[in-house]
């Protein structure tokens, strides 16, 4: 179990500094104290295997509220502090929490009567009632709760038990070759799927955590020097926060004097940007794909080969223990191009008191009706290369009947944002007027020229009828770009 891995570490490295913000550090010893505390107070509550919700700051006293949770017997719950009303209303109306654990006195949770964070350095240690918690838990039970919306904007959430969370850190420790002097630069907001991997590494392996302030990345040279600073050398990012370290630049006047392990995931990786990164960076770079649902990643593709700028990176193989297939609109196994389908030990168990969704998402394996086998339908199409590897194209939400044939958005994506001074850019679709709709920023780049681009990429029937640029695209909260955001901005200028 995950406390008992914290207690080894703890025992093996007990001043090692693990965990580290802008304003302070931890040592195990001190980590584990203060979660310890903090868990004894919510265990006092007499409650197993439920959420906790604990908001999620950019701050080493929610990683701190994160393990208390479990060293109470129960699960977190991290919340955005800027969630909307309604959205937050209804995650607690589902979940149930039976304790919130805040870091700000004025945030998320002011009116919910609170526990502060802050509190545990004050609290005592029950070691016999964390003993017995501990005693009677088991792998199946749940360790973390992550909400998530997908194409519906309703929220979900997504459970993930422990056993799950520990093969994501075992086998990440295996593929990527992470070692326990290694220090994580953790980027991604702790209420979204992909920072599982930075808080879990800390966790199984005792790897040191650096929490990068948010404001260092409307800042790339700020950025840099505080990863130099801190000697990060695991950088565990999504693509659009290393895209905003070769849209910057920021890369020809300052190198990245420690980093040696990259990885890229939340959506496809411009191949253009990657092979900048591949020459600033001596590091190796490597492919993550999975949804929340496959407990934060469930492929990968360790880059060994050059690419040209107009290849798509594959995102590889599955991981351990873990099967990728495609199924045709049937659910009839192709293999060519189809929907992703997983399978294997780091399914979910499925969304948080939602039958109906998760019976619509996780169905018994198609290929096979003689025992129950439980596969997850990712929404994602993709297809095979000719190596074999699997190459994402597009959401299924994406794919329009245009001109009699059928189309994914995100390969026109794809083709045009490899052009030479586009930064990124995405496709909307106006289905009234049949048209295809294509965003971009960056470099001033006329429609001729696009399209005298695209004539060696992709058949004539798939080039866009309107282009826009914009200073720059709007964002979701996962920081991915935003399409019904571009499509409200059409709407509103056409």
């Amino acid at each position: 179990m995950l406390t008992k891995a914290i207690e080894q570490n703890k025992n093996l490295f007990p001043n090692k500094i693990v965990l580290e913000d802008e304003n302070e550090s931890l040592t195990f010893s001190e980590f584990v104290s203060r979660a310890k505390a903090l868990g004894t107070e919510i265990a006092k509550l007499g409650y197993k295997n439920r959420a906790v919700a604990v908001e999620a700051e950019r701050s080493i006293h929610s990683v701190v509220g994160f393990f208390a949770a479990i060293y109470s017997g129960n699960f977190f719950m991290p919340v955005d502090p800027g969630t909307p009303d309604l959205r937050l209303q209804k995650m607690i109306e589902c979940s149930m929490p039976i304790a919130f654990l805040s870091v700000n006195d004025d945030g998320i949770f002011k009116n919910l009567n609170p526990i502060d964070i802050k509190r545990a350095q004050g609290l005592k240690i029950d070691e016999e009632l964390l003993t017995k918690v501990a005693e009677n838990h088991i792998d199946i039970d749940p360790c973390y709760m992550i909400w998530t919306s997908g194409s519906t904007g309703e929220p979900k959430g997504v459970i993930i038990n422990h056993g799950q969370a520990c093969e994501l850190a075992f086998f990440l420790k295996e593929i990527l070759e992470i070692e326990t002097d290694d220090i994580l630069g953790n980027q991604s907001p702790f209420y979204f799927d992909g920072a599982m991997k930075d808080i879990f590494l800390f966790g199984y392996f005792g790897v040191k955590l650096v929490i990068i302030p948010k404001k260092f990345f409307a800042l790339p040279v700020n950025l840099v020097e505080f990863l130099n600073k801190t000697q990060v050398n695991v950088l565990l990012w999504a693509v659009s926060a290393l895209n905003i370290l070769v849209n910057s630049k920021v890369l020809e006047r300052e190198n990245l004097k420690y980093v040696n392990k990259v990885t890229f995931a939340g959506e496809s990786m411009q191949t253009s940007k990657l092979n900048y990164l591949r020459k600033k960076i001596n590091a190796s770079f490597t492919n993550l794909y999975g949804p929340s649902e496959t407990t934060v990643d469930c492929a990968y593709y360790k880059v060994n080969r050059d690419f040209s700028d107009t290849e798509p990176i594959p995102i590889g193989r599955a991981f351990p223990n873990m099967e990728l297939f495609l199924v045709d609109e049937n659910h009839r196994e192709t293999f060519y191009k189809g929907e992703i389908v997983v399978r294997g030990s780091k399914i979910s168990c499925g969304y948080y008191r939602d039958n109906e969704r998760t019976k619509r998402a996780f169905i018994q394996d198609p290929r096979q009706n003689f025992y129950r086998d439980i596969v997850y339908l990712t929404g994602d199409i993709a297809k095979y290369n000719d190596n074999g590897e699997l190459v994402f194209l597009s959401r299924a939400d994406d794919q329009i009947k245009h001109m009699g044939s059928r189309i994914e958005l995100g390969e026109i994506d794809a083709a045009i944002s490899s052009m030479p001074g586009i930064h990124e850019g995405a496709c909307v679709y106006d289905r009234e007027n049949s048209l295809i709709v294509y965003f971009y920023s960056g470099e001033e780049t006329s429609r001729r020229e696009i399209f005298k681009f695209l004539r060696g990429h992709l058949p004539k029937y798939m080039f866009p009828n309107v282009i826009k640029k914009l200073d720059t695209l709007p964002k979701n909260r996962a920081g991915k770009i935003d399409r019904l955001k571009l499509m409200e901005i059409y709407e509103r200028d056409k």
